[in-house]
């Protein structure tokens, strides 16, 4: 499929809306990560030295609303760049990836779980949670339940470890309440570094390709090449880009000759499915927001494909022209979130409107 924009709509399914502005709150650091935690309008940012930052969306006297920072905190004190941040709504956690160790945080507060309930986690290479549970929404406050809270269902999640001695990788399976639940660890195939979970299912890549892996039973099914681009392989620096579609169904993106990426959506058992999408050069970062595809490609500029028109694309969302506010990467809430809208005064501004009598 052509990466060109046939057949432009009249109202574009996207627009841009700065909601936080880095000056003063950075101090020289870059974001290297973003969620969102819709439910309560909260923004959560890990930085390049290692801290944590926490938005909430406030009112500010008469003026528009904002999001305010109200908590900062350092995940480590060795100032390493914090690689991933996930919050699972239905839990009320945030798991946070920093210096090969993974952290739990309570949420929304950003208070770091009690080691006496869990301990951090090293020799953590990535993580994934099971992408059907980080769809659950938060439990609804004890108050509307009589005082008494809500039990909810353990979030199962994958843990790819390396042993400190002998470095080989394995893959822990864990259940997360208010305890963390070993269920047991797996053999995880050579290189693996990346995957992404759904149910008893892995889309995982190593160093050339993307795979299948069975939780239970055990076995791996490589299904596409990362680059297929072989003039190009040694150089070729770009990270495995994966992302769940739905309970059956990923997407995964390979390198073309000539520079061209495909997109393939498979099945959990690695079978093609759909038809293929396809970019101008191999994206920075994917996202969904059913039914659109989000890829930010290398020249800053941002792809929009919508999967029930036949993965055309809808939108194009160009390059900034401003240097200072390159794009870094793309992140999806699965609840959305509220943005501030500057145009929303002289939107909601009263109007005469003269009526006709009939």
């Amino acid at each position: 499929m052509a990466s060109t924009l046939t057949n432009p709509i009249d109202i574009p399914p996207f627009g841009l809306e700065s909601i936080l502005n880095g000056d003063g709150i950075l101090d020289g650091g870059v974001i290297t990560c973003a969620q969102a935690l819709g439910w309560f309008t909260e923004i959560y940012i890990g930085t390049s030295d290692s801290r944590l930052l926490r938005f909430a969306l406030q009112a500010e006297g008469n003026q528009l609303e904002s999001y305010a920072a109200l908590t900062e905190l350092k995940v480590t004190g060795n100032g390493k760049p914090v690689d991933e941040l996930v919050v699972i709504p239905s839990i009320m956690r945030a798991l946070v990836l920093c210096d090969s160790t993974l952290h739990f945080y309570l949420l929304p507060s950003l208070e770091p779980v009690p080691y006496t309930q869990i301990r951090p986690i090293r020799n953590t290479i990535s993580f994934c949670v099971d992408n059907r549970h980080l769809r659950r929404p938060p439990p609804p406050p004890p108050s509307l339940l009589g005082g008494s809270p809500l039990a909810v269902p353990p979030v199962e999640l994958c843990l790819i470890k390396k042993a400190p001695v002998t470095s080989k990788l394995t893959i822990g399976l864990y259940a997360l309440r208010e305890k963390l639940v070993s269920q047991r660890d797996i053999p995880c195939p050579e290189g693996v570094t990346r995957a992404t979970r759904i149910g008893r299912t892995l889309c995982a890549a190593d160093a050339e390709n993307y795979l299948i892996i069975d939780l239970q039973s055990l076995s791996s099914l490589p299904f596409i090449p990362v680059c297929q681009d072989y003039d190009q392989k040694d150089k070729f620096a770009g990270k495995p880009r994966i992302i769940p579609i739905n309970d059956e169904e990923f997407l995964v993106a390979s390198l073309m000759a000539g520079g061209n990426t495909l997109g393939v959506f498979v099945n959990t058992r690695g079978d093609p499915v759909r038809g293929t999408l396809e970019w101008p050069a191999f994206p920075e970062s994917l996202s969904l927001d059913y039914p659109y595809i989000i890829a930010l490609l290398p020249n800053q500029t941002v792809e929009i494909h919508n999967l029930e028109q036949d993965q055309a694309i809808a939108q194009v969302i160009p390059a900034p022209s401003n240097a200072g506010e390159q794009r870094h990467a793309l992140a999806s809430a699965f609840h959305g979130f509220l943005v501030p809208s500057h145009e929303k005064s002289s939107k909601m501004a009263l109007r005469k409107v003269p009526l006709v009598r009939v």
